[in-house]
């Protein structure tokens, strides 16, 4: 668990740290959003046994939660600002998914974490476009928010 805690919570709010310092709206208001399309996903995936994660617990999510608070909400963070900076959303988001995508397949090749029940890389890749097209969905509704706050 410490090595979910530490590359999935502690690294990732490193960068998310830095990313606050510059566009703290932006992290109080996507990274919640990003944080519960990412508990759900894992509920989901947990629940119907397509994927684990060690260390194994009897709470089968107890060992996503790190990366539920932590990877998944400050990389949708990241998502966001990189779309506002090169306008590129499409491009933006399918680089975040085959990254993070790649990122959990190095996790299964090591044996960290295991697919079941049919799961694969290219349903790996459809959840993480999923789930940042979502985080972008709900950025473009309140977009304009943000925009009158960052102007006060």
């Amino acid at each position: 668990m410490l090595l979910n805690i530490a590359l999935g919570f502690v690294l990732p709010w490193i960068f998310g740290a830095f990313l606050y310092r510059n566009h703290p709206l932006t992290v109080l208001t996507v990274a919640p959003f990003a944080s519960v399309v990412s508990f759900l996903i894992n509920a989901v995936g947990f629940g119907l046994e397509w994927w684990n994660l060690a260390p194994y617990t009897p709470i089968e999510t107890l060992s996503a939660l790190p990366l539920n608070i932590g990877l998944y909400p400050v990389l949708g963070c990241w998502c966001i600002v990189l779309i506002r900076r090169f306008g590129q959303s499409l491009s933006v988001i399918l680089v975040f998914s085959l990254g993070t995508t790649l990122l959990e397949g190095v996790a299964v090749l090591i044996g960290h974490a295991g697919y079941g029940n049919g799961w694969n890389f290219a349903w790996t890749f459809i959840s993480y476009l999923v789930a940042y097209v979502a985080v972008y969905k709900f950025y473009m509704l309140i977009r304009h928010v943000l925009m009158e706050i960052g102007s006060k």
